[in-house]
């Protein structure tokens, strides 16, 4: 959890792999964009181990906390140039200038000089970037379960370590440790517009399309003046077949139009898979409508 920072002017270098919509202009390669620190918030899983031995983790779907297959992750890895842990990633940067930017290994938060292999056991106050260096108050923990009172008595602990939560037909379990529970009268939900709002699921386990351990809310009906967002943006060809969502960000939830489709396809549920709110630019204002004060509640 990287906390409520948020940082105005992150230049990007805009990947290939984001969507058309999410780009400001067209012909530029470097772009600054509103960084949400928190939307990086979720799993990281250890993958390979660094030329000097140490491990380095990678950002994790949203979604099922899965591995990206399009989507470019995030890191935490040790930078031995600082003698510290960093969160980085490739396409952003500190500063416009290419060079500078990946002095100190290109850390935009990195924690107090360190010795420790054991990234959960590093003690002290991180930083984080935001123009200028400022404290950071973020939290690193195992996620792996050892009984099933670690996951919240909603579900089993397996042999591998993970949870699996338990569904009935009066209440769904989200989250890495079941620690969401949506009850059945909470599927569908009405706004002070009379606007509906829907849960989506596919399968006979009634999964659900879900991002950071909750649920995604697609809007159905009930509101004019949603029906007109919509349909000024459905009249354009980058926007056609949009939908209005309500959909939660890391440490908040966003209003906002995206390309996330409620059908209960395989292609649509890959791209569920690689939506990222940073790279969707859930902060922009032009796709977002309304959000909630930091709400990290279950």
């Amino acid at each position: 959890d990287f906390g409520d920072t948020i940082w105005g002017s992150a230049w990007v270098e805009v990947p290939s792999w984001v969507r058309p919509h999410v780009r400001s202009t067209t012909d530029e390669k470097y772009e600054d964009w509103t960084l949400i620190y928190s939307h990086f918030n979720g799993v990281y899983e250890r993958g390979e181990y660094d030329e000097h031995g140490w491990p380095v983790y990678r950002e994790r779907s949203k979604h099922d906390r899965a591995q990206y297959e399009v989507t470019v992750p995030a890191e935490i890895k040790y930078c031995k140039e600082l003698e510290a842990w960093i969160f980085t990633h490739e396409s952003i940067s500190r500063t416009k200038s290419a060079m500078n930017a990946k002095e100190g290994c290109n850390w935009l938060l990195r924690s107090p000089q360190t010795d420790e292999f054991d990234l959960t056991k590093v003690e002290g106050d991180w930083q984080i970037w935001v123009g200028v260096i400022q404290k950071a108050s973020i939290s690193i923990t195992r996620n792996k379960c050892r009984d099933d009172s670690e996951c919240n008595l909603n579900g089993i602990c397996g042999s591998n370590g993970m949870c699996e939560c338990n569904h009935d037909e009066i209440d769904h379990v989200l989250g890495m440790h079941c620690e969401v529970v949506l009850p059945e009268k909470c599927r569908s939900i009405i706004g002070e517009g009379n606007e509906i709002f829907s849960v989506a699921s596919r399968g006979r386990r009634d999964i659900l399309m879900e991002y950071y351990s909750r649920p995604v809310y697609f809007y159905q009906r009930g509101s004019q003046l949603m029906d007109d967002f919509l349909l000024g943006l459905n009249g354009t060809h980058d926007f056609y077949g949009w939908n209005s969502v309500l959909v939660y960000g890391g440490n908040r939830w966003f209003g906002a139009a995206t390309p996330l489709s409620i059908n209960t396809t395989d292609a649509s549920w890959r791209q569920m898979r690689e939506y990222h709110a940073f790279w969707n630019r859930l902060q922009r204002e032009t796709l977002t409508h309304l959000f909630s004060d930091v709400n990290t509640g279950r």
